[in-house]
């Protein structure tokens, strides 16, 4: 099964479900992080050194949005918010397309969440077949987790 987990930042494919992304790349899954973002522009090179290594380190396949999408609280959210859509219906499309995504709830409180929950909301909706979608939530609450996976001391 290949496993697309959409990141608004480098760090998200390690804080959002971490432990999910593992279990799966442990059972055999290929699983490919998507970064949307790299922060604010100063922070560009260090943040995709980052985001590189922790890939490597977790076994996840990375692809990155370049130029990256501007999501801070002041850059302009609808803008983000359609190039974070454009970005996916790429990644859906193809001989590659993923058999699960994985990303932020639309209603985890934190803006670029949100605009990345949205955006994957919206680009699932306008598909025949999406494939299923399994949320996280960091800064909100999930109303109904559905699946819990934890740290093990392996992982």
């Amino acid at each position: 099964m290949r496993v697309l987990h959409i990141s608004p930042h480098p760090d998200d494919e390690l804080v959002g479900a971490p432990a999910t992304l593992m279990a799966l790349r442990d059972a055999g899954h290929e699983v490919t992080n998507l970064a949307l973002s790299l922060g604010r522009p100063e922070d560009h090179d260090r943040r995709r050194a980052e985001v590189v290594e922790a890939c490597q380190r977790a076994g996840f396949g990375l692809t990155m949005t370049e130029p990256p999408i501007a999501m801070s609280a002041t850059d302009d959210r609808g803008a983000a918010q359609e190039r974070g859509r454009w970005q996916l219906s790429m990644a859906l499309d193809g001989a590659d397309a993923p058999d699960l995504v994985m990303g932020p709830s639309p209603h985890d409180v934190h803006h670029a969440h949100e605009l990345t929950g949205r955006a994957i909301r919206d680009v699932l909706a306008r598909r025949a077949d999406p494939p299923p979608w399994w949320m996280w939530a960091i800064w909100g609450d999930l109303p109904f987790p559905t699946t819990v996976v934890t740290f093990d001391d392996r992982r």
